[in-house]
């Protein structure tokens, strides 16, 4: 079972983006930057409440990912996350998701 996190707003995206990984940085930010100038000229955009982290296993492998949902509610990985440190982060300044 997943633990899963949700971004409220396009600052909560841009402080996590210290605790990517892999070089997923740069994609994280685009889209915290992106989502940011849309809620200057909107009250409501696309991305709210679907863009979240998430927490999971794979076999023996921890894996944390920045995510957000596509089109049919798929879900596009923006971004790796440094597990513990990300997940502390994530305990201590966002909502839980489901």
């Amino acid at each position: 079972m997943a633990k899963r996190f949700v971004f409220r707003n396009p600052e909560q995206l841009k402080a996590i983006v210290e605790l990517c990984k892999d070089g997923s940085a740069s994609k994280v930010m685009n889209v915290a930057r992106v989502w940011s100038v849309t809620c200057r000229q909107k009250e409501k955009t696309p991305w709210d409440g679907k863009i979240g982290a998430s927490f999971y296993t794979e076999g023996r492998e921890r894996k944390a990912c920045v995510f957000r949902f596509g089109t049919n509610d798929q879900i596009c990985v923006l971004g790796w996350l440094k597990y513990n440190a990300a997940l502390k982060w994530c305990e201590e300044n966002l909502e839980r998701g489901e």
